[in-house]
């Protein structure tokens, strides 16, 4: 028995396997007017963050006292350009490739005497956590 549908699916597999024509701005349409848009470099602190402490022992007794928040890392993105949309007469913008987000890592590490005590925030690198696409301002021709 042969299924009604078997026809049209063949159709709509045939269509869809057909190369498409690019559109008008591939071929050379006109130009965007658009540029790449400056963005300032961006550091974020990352949550939790903690309480390094001072500790003294007076007496037998420890008494302690925030010395400082400590973040559990930073993420850091230089400064780059990217294509946001910016109008620039007779200019396009192109992404050239990846920005990394850079990523570090933090905590409180102790510092111990035999009166005073404490602890400060100390970071590391901790490698890329991602990227952004970088553009950059290119005239139209």
């Amino acid at each position: 028995m042969r299924t009604p549908f078997a026809p049209a699916l063949a159709a709509i597999l045939v269509l869809a396997a057909l190369p498409t024509t690019p559109v008008r701005a591939q071929i050379g349409g006109p130009c965007p007017d658009q540029r790449a848009t400056l963005v300032p470099a961006a550091s974020q602190d990352l949550l939790p963050v903690r309480a390094c402490v001072l500790r003294v022992r007076v007496l037998g007794v420890v008494i302690s006292i925030p010395n400082g928040r400590c973040p559990s890392g930073h993420t850091y993105v230089p400064a780059h350009e990217e294509c946001l949309g910016e109008y620039g007469v007779g200019t396009a913008c192109a992404e050239v490739g990846p920005v990394a987000i850079e990523l570090e890592l933090c905590r409180c590490v102790w510092h111990a005497g035999p009166w005073v005590s404490f602890s400060s925030c100390e970071c590391r690198a901790a490698g890329t956590i991602g990227f952004v696409q970088e553009g950059r301002t290119v005239e139209c021709h």
